[in-house]
């Protein structure tokens, strides 16, 4: 008998041992591998600029004031985007020069799915970096212009503007304005999910004091804004409102020549929006007209305009069908969002 619980116990230790050694094997295997892809994806990444953990690649855009380029974390091979805010060409100018580090601070405070995550800040003699996730997809811009029409349908557009009004409501809430919500800065993830960049201009807000700076792109911005009055979160909500005409008709709602602030403004004041010339439902219409009410005190807020009929009447699952049968969508994530 002793020797039959002997051997029972024997080989219980074999099983265990083998199987301590299969999982050390396994783990010895899985962390080589990953050492030697980040090894080769770091000597094959074509520049050998570094800023602290990240080296530096090729541009994906530009502005005033700073670069975005590719970046790559030396220690995991993860891409990443980095904004390089030049601190010579920041001190020329007053503004950008006070304001330099604030977008970092307003960027930092911000966790939504529909904003690009802040991951890093750096800083050199020479400049200011912050590097945030690289969004996989495209641009809305870009997915407008790919539109044979020139167009998103009404099912596509709902779902990317509810996208950028959860995204905004959320930062109202923090009592934060972006004041730049122009089609340029709404990207799209691999899924075709909105992610707002570029807190550049944006600010704290609070009920005891409006903003007043004159800012961002004229197309865009308010007509408070444009006059150069006090202003509160309501100026992102008509920004929203020029975004999803852009989304509908492929051209600004306002648009004059030549072009100067005060003609677009009478413009925006006379009630002089460009006519669409497509046929919109009832639902678009109505939620158009009180995002783009010229009065800030009847327009609607962003949490206001989350709550329109036209989303309930449109659902996530008709886009994604859209999305799938134009060759935007891959069939996984496309069967992941049905199941």
């Amino acid at each position: 008998m002793a020797f039959i619980i002997t051997v029972a116990i024997v080989k219980i230790v074999i099983t265990i041992i083998t199987t301590v050694t299969i999982v050390i094997t396994i783990i010895i295997t899985f962390v080589l591998t990953t050492i030697i892809i980040i090894t080769q994806t770091t000597k094959s990444w074509p520049h050998s600029k570094k800023v602290g953990s990240y080296l530096i690649g090729s541009t994906l855009g530009q502005g005033a004031f700073a670069k975005v380029k590719m970046g790559l974390h030396v220690y995991t091979a993860k891409k990443v985007a980095v904004k390089i805010i030049d601190k010579k060409t920041c001190i020329e100018n007053s503004y950008a020069s006070k304001n330099m580090k604030r977008e970092a601070k307003i960027w930092k405070k911000i966790d939504h799915r529909n904003v690009v995550k802040l991951l890093d800040v750096l800083e050199t003699n020479n400049g200011y970096y912050l590097i945030t996730e690289l969004c996989g997809g495209s641009d809305l811009k870009s997915v407008i212009s790919s539109r044979i029409c020139g167009c998103l349908d009404e099912s596509e557009s709902s779902v990317y503007l509810y996208d950028i009004l959860s995204a905004v409501s959320y930062m109202h809430g923090l009592g934060i304005i972006h004041r730049d919500l122009k089609i340029d800065n709404i990207l799209l993830d691999g899924r075709g999910n909105v992610k707002l960049i570029d807190f550049g201009l944006s600010c704290f807000d609070s009920s005891q004091s409006h903003c007043r700076t004159f800012c961002g792109s004229p197309a865009y911005a308010a007509p408070e804004l444009l006059a150069n009055q006090s202003y509160g979160k309501k100026v992102d909500v008509w920004s929203i409102g020029v975004n999803m005409y852009v989304m509908l008709t492929g051209n600004l709602p306002f648009t004059v020549h030549p072009f100067s602030v005060n003609s677009i403004y009478e413009k925006m004041t006379n009630q002089g929006m460009n006519v669409i010339e497509i046929s919109i439902s009832s639902g678009q219409w109505d939620l158009l007209l009180k995002l783009l009410a010229v009065d800030p005190d009847r327009r609607v807020t962003a949490d206001e305009a989350l709550q329109h009929d036209w989303f309930s009447k449109i659902s996530r699952k008709s886009r994604e069908l859209f999305l799938f049968c134009c060759g935007d969508l891959d069939l996984c994530s496309f069967y992941s969002l049905l199941i």
